[in-house]
């Protein structure tokens, strides 16, 4: 196991930031790869009118097979090969934008546009926030989780008390959340690859090598992913918050 408290060079760190960069920047490559997916299938299923195939039960199930997908993700991406995580995490972005071919219907063009804009700069800036600073986020992450929870169940409640405030408090709510679990999630990609190149530099055998390479890649796809949900829930929760929706005439 590495340890932490190992002497480096000063060339063995400056290599280690150089990867880790690069990593870094390969994760982000997936999820914008993974944004753009699901705004092409969003906009090609509402060309082709697919959205007419989208029952309740069809709904259902497509977002069955999405949290199928989370799970396995996060259950067994350490183990999986690098090419069957990413072609999970590309279905799951084609899942996604199907189910987002509805939002054409019901939110005008400006208003995705817009709402695409303002999510980009909010993701923008805490994950920056989330990679540079030397804080401590890891109880943003617990807490977020419990409340992103809490505002399920209500909001799962309010499915039969047909309150529209409470929806709107939910939609602040989750938006606050992915806001704060987009910079949790930075900090924990900066120190996970950080780790895990700094395990790769000391590594003697070949053996050792491959798998952390293995592990590496496999891991940058589940970080794509995880980045990619924060910005997508932030998308929705600010389109929700601020859409004009088009006329039902």
């Amino acid at each position: 196991m590495y340890n932490s408290q190992t002497y480096l060079s000063q060339e063995q760190i400056s290599n280690i930031q150089a990867m880790m960069y690069k990593i870094t920047w390969r994760i982000f490559g997936w999820m914008f790869l993974g944004v753009a997916l699901t705004a092409v299938s969003a906009f090609a299923a509402n060309y082709y009118n697919l959205s007419r195939y989208l029952t309740r039960g069809t709904v259902i199930g497509l977002v069955l097979v999405q949290l199928a997908i989370v799970f396995i993700f996060s259950s067994q991406v350490r183990h999986a090969r690098a090419g069957i995580a990413t072609a999970m995490f590309l279905v799951y972005s084609i899942i996604t934008g199907i189910t987002f071919s509805t939002l054409i219907i019901f939110y005008s063009g400006a208003s995705i546009v817009s709402g695409f804009a303002l999510s980009a700069l909010i993701f923008a800036v805490m994950a920056a926030f989330g990679f540079l600073t030397k804080r401590d986020l890891s109880s943003l992450g617990s807490v977020g989780y419990v409340l992103l929870f809490g505002a399920l169940l209500i909001g799962v409640a309010n499915i039969f008390l047909h309150l529209p405030m409470i929806n709107l408090l939910i939609n602040y709510a989750i938006l606050a959340v992915f806001i704060g679990l987009t910079a949790y999630d930075l900090q924990k990609v900066r120190r996970s690859v950080t780790e895990l190149v700094a395990r790769r530099s000391s590594a003697y055998r070949e053996s050792d090598v491959a798998a952390l390479d293995a592990s590496i890649r496999s891991l940058s796809i589940m970080y794509a992913l995880s980045l990619y949900l924060d910005f997508v829930n932030i998308f929705i929760r600010i389109l929700s918050i601020t859409g004009d929706r088009r006329s039902s005439n």
